[in-house]
């Protein structure tokens, strides 16, 4: 049985990255608004298994004062 990849803070943060860069359902709404709608799950969020989760959130933080400037 093949072992299972766990999703790592990079992977996480890779994800972060690529948010509303590609999805048709998302394309009419700004990157902005769908990092704040991130941050704002982030806050529900009880597992983050191996992530770091101040990280992820930082980085999502500084991504979203790059969309504002």
């Amino acid at each position: 049985m093949a072992q299972e990849r766990k999703h790592t803070t990079q992977d996480e943060l890779n994800y972060i990255n690529s948010i509303g860069q590609h999805s048709d359902h998302s394309s009419n709404t700004p990157r902005s608004e769908l990092l704040v709608n991130y941050l704002a799950v982030s806050k529900k969020r009880s597992d983050w298994n191996n992530m770091d989760q101040k990280k992820c959130i930082a980085y999502a933080k500084k991504e979203l004062a790059l969309c504002t400037v």
